[in-house]
């Protein structure tokens, strides 16, 4: 009878014991949540300026005549057509592709944000991959903050560049190669990082 009493006792410790560490887990997920929603209110300021600078008109010696020219070519011409006197025209990028399309639906502004959310995919990819690497979602946090808020990548972001574009598929073949596991560059069709290179 007393072993019978001794076990309900045992068995109801540990009952407590998990039941505490279950609500000391919701707690510290609960703050680590707080915590990642103020630093994302940091990130606020830095995205309302790249917002605000992508919608002035576009002033840049490279976007005129390289970047924003080649589609304008393909506009005149037809698409992938080549100008003998341009030689960027033989070597488009794949942005450049992007631009054609916005131009093509007269959207003048539309190539800066197109530019711009390229960085947006690259703090993404970091994001994911030291949240997953670490588990601390304010380390993730605050990398995300980092690279949106480092000047140069702000002052490419308002500019029809192509910067940015090389930028994220770097990103995302170094991460392919580096962490093939992460979710957000895992590939269903392929499981070598080939695709990821490719790009």
């Amino acid at each position: 009878m007393r072993s019978v009493t001794n076990l309900r006792t045992g068995m109801y410790r540990y009952g407590n014991c998990f039941s505490m560490m279950h609500i000391m887990d919701e707690k510290q997920a609960h703050l680590t949540w707080i915590t990642s929603r103020k630093c994302l209110l940091l990130a606020l300021p830095f995205l309302l300026i790249i917002f605000c600078l992508s919608l002035t008109p576009v002033i840049e010696r490279d976007a005129l005549i390289h970047h924003l020219a080649l589609p304008k070519i393909w506009l005149k011409n037809g698409v992938f057509k080549i100008d003998t006197f341009r030689i960027f025209s033989f070597y488009p990028a794949n942005l450049h592709i992007l631009y054609y399309i916005s131009l093509k639906m007269h959207l003048d502004f539309l190539p800066k944000f197109i530019h711009s959310l390229f960085l947006l995919l690259t703090s993404v990819l970091v994001y994911t991959y030291i949240k997953q690497h670490t588990n601390k979602i304010y380390l993730a946090v605050l990398a995300f903050i980092l690279i949106i808020s480092i000047p140069i990548n702000q002052r490419l972001a308002s500019e029809s560049y192509v910067d940015l574009g090389l930028l994220f598929f770097s990103t995302l073949s170094l991460l392919y190669l580096v962490a093939p596991h992460l979710t957000v560059v895992r590939c269903p069709c392929d499981t070598n990082g080939g695709p990821a290179i490719l790009l």
